[in-house]
């Protein structure tokens, strides 16, 4: 059977987004209705709601957010949800490592850790 959960995202423009969310079979499917969206690109509004959150949200139906949740934890997105975040977590040590790294620099260069 086929379930359908749709919502209204305020982003940088002044109308909403729309947002909808299809689980059929195990097969969950998500549109965005912002650039990034409608180009079939990464888009952060559909990652809050992954994430459970419901910050933007501007229908009356915020607390269907968990059940997208539960969708995705039943669905064949859901291994590539958990690479997606592995990497973005991997991705923000790299970029800590890059700042400190940075920073060793410019000392060094100043004659300061030698």
């Amino acid at each position: 059977m086929k379930e359908t959960i749709k919502f209204l995202v305020q982003g940088s423009q002044p109308h909403p987004y729309e947002l909808s969310f299809e689980f059929n079979k195990g097969i969950l499917t998500a549109y965005c209705s912002c650039p990034a969206g409608i180009n079939g690109m990464y888009c952060k509004h559909r990652l809050q709601i992954f994430l459970g959150n419901s910050d933007g949200i501007v229908s009356a139906n915020s607390s269907e957010v968990s059940m997208v949740g539960d969708w995705l934890k039943h669905s064949s997105l859901n291994g590539f949800f958990s690479d997606l975040l592995e990497a973005e977590r991997v991705l923000e040590i790299a970029k800590n490592e890059l700042t400190l790294k940075k920073k060793q620099f410019s000392k060094a260069l100043l004659g300061r850790m030698l």
